[in-house]
């Protein structure tokens, strides 16, 4: 299997398994300390798979290869782990949050990919995305 697969199928896995612990996350728990464990998680597994890539370059020689990017990523992870703990907690369905929230993030995306870089959208991806309207529209049931 190529990387092109792999990788999106460990986004789907990580997608799924996301919901699945930010839905099981305890209604009683303090939202700012459970986003402070699971980021020391993340620290911790990002730590060890820097330690376990195996590049040839020194710490302070990757670090200057790093962009506002990064920092600015990390702000964005927040908002977004805060947002669906947030709306689980206010009633959202664990069947319909994240298609909202990435329907319309893609939705966002196509005029940014064209504009932004330069990206071409081919017909049959434009019913596409028409047809993925329709389908969150018939899932709100309005």
């Amino acid at each position: 299997m190529d990387v092109y697969r792999v990788s999106i199928l460990l986004t789907i896995a990580g997608h799924l398994a996301y919901h699945l612990c930010n839905r099981s996350i305890s209604s009683a728990a303090n939202p700012a300390l459970s986003l402070t464990v699971t980021y020391l998680v993340a620290l911790g597994c990002s730590v060890l798979f820097l330690v376990v890539d195996g590049r040839d370059a020194t710490l302070s020689q990757e670090l200057r290869r790093i962009n506002w990017a990064s920092y600015a990523l990390g702000a964005v992870v927040v908002s977004i782990e805060l947002g669906f703990l947030l709306a689980y907690r206010a009633g959202c369905k664990l069947s319909t949050a994240a298609l909202y929230s990435m329907a319309g993030a893609s939705l966002l995306l196509v005029p940014i990919g064209i504009l932004a870089y330069r990206e071409t959208l081919a017909p049959a991806s434009a019913l596409g995305i028409v047809l993925a309207v329709i389908g969150v529209v018939l899932i709100s049931g309005r």
